[in-house]
């Protein structure tokens, strides 16, 4: 399989996060053990660092094309 990508469609890539994070919710709330706790923990703190990552990535990529462009003009 070398060469071959695989690409998860939009939509689910993008709420992943969010996914994450409804789990690790529920399963803080839906059962109360400390392995469900810490799991849930988990996953809200991963589905957060992740969301985070995003932003700043998708911040600097367009600045970084806002200078390429206003360079390209000049």
């Amino acid at each position: 399989m070398k060469g071959k990508s695989f690409q998860l469609p939009k939509p689910l890539y993008e709420s992943l996060p969010a996914i994450y994070i409804l789990l690790g919710a529920g399963s803080i709330f839906l059962v109360s053990t400390r392995l469900a706790v810490t799991s849930g923990l988990m996953l809200i703190l991963i589905g957060g660092l992740i969301i985070v990552q995003r932003r700043n990535y998708r911040s600097e990529s367009q600045a970084i094309n806002r200078h390429v462009r206003q360079n390209d003009e000049s």
